[in-house]
Order: C-alpha cells, then structure tokens, then sequence
C-alpha cells in the first residue's frame, strides 16, 4: 500500500506579480538642436585658397582676445592667431575665413559700418 505525502517539488507556484500599467502622462522630448556655442577665438587650421580680414596686430594676446570677443558677439566671426615678426611675439586678430576677395571686401565694409576700422585683406 502506498502511502500519500507532501511532494515539495509539487508545489504550486506563486503567481507573477501583474505588469505595472502604462504611464498617462507624455514623454518628454529632446530638444531637436543643441544649444549654440560661442565662437571660438583660437586660430584653427583652414582650409588654403580662404581670405581674412585682418583688424589688429597686438603684442598682449589678452588684448587680442578682447578685439575677438568684441567682433563675435557683434556676430562677426573672429579668431586669433599667433605668429612671431622680427623675434617678438605677435597676436593677430582676423575675421573670417571667407571663400574670395570679395567675400572679404562685402565683410571688410560690414566691419567698417560697425566702427571696425583700419582692416586690411590678408589673401590665400
């Protein structure tokens, strides 16, 4: 005769625990553009056969700096750059790259108009 006992392996599982409902609220969206950066005032490579409008040539690069900042948030794009004239340590502050000279000649007028003075073109 057999005898009746408790089989553990038997057992009956618990249930799953029911899936969480779905959010009501709605999904938040990234914006589609980032942010803008100011423009940078460090010298970049570039590619050859571009033209500059040179604005100053200074010997403090903190005054460079200063001219730059100055042109990019008049919207003007602007960079400096270092180079070194007769062993001295000279700090250019150029706006552009544009494509031809008379890219450069329409943004050496626009400069003018905003009280920039004395530029001159710096070709490829």
């Amino acid at each position: 005769v057999a005898q009746n006992q408790p089989n553990s392996a038997a057992a009956a599982p618990t249930p799953a625990p029911a899936p969480a409902p779905a959010a009501s609220s709605p999904r938040a969206t990234a914006p589609t553009t980032a942010p803008a950066s100011p423009p940078s005032t460090t010298a970049a490579p570039t590619p050859a056969g571009t033209w500059w409008v040179q604005l100053g040539s200074f010997s403090q690069q903190a005054n460079a700096q200063q001219l730059a900042q100055t042109l990019t948030q008049s919207g003007f794009p602007a960079q400096v750059s270092s180079t070194s004239s007769q062993g001295k340590q000279l700090y250019r502050v150029r706006a552009g790259p544009v494509a031809d000279r008379a890219a450069a000649q329409a943004l050496q007028a626009r400069l003018t108009r905003a009280g920039h003075k004395g530029s001159s073109l710096v070709a490829p």
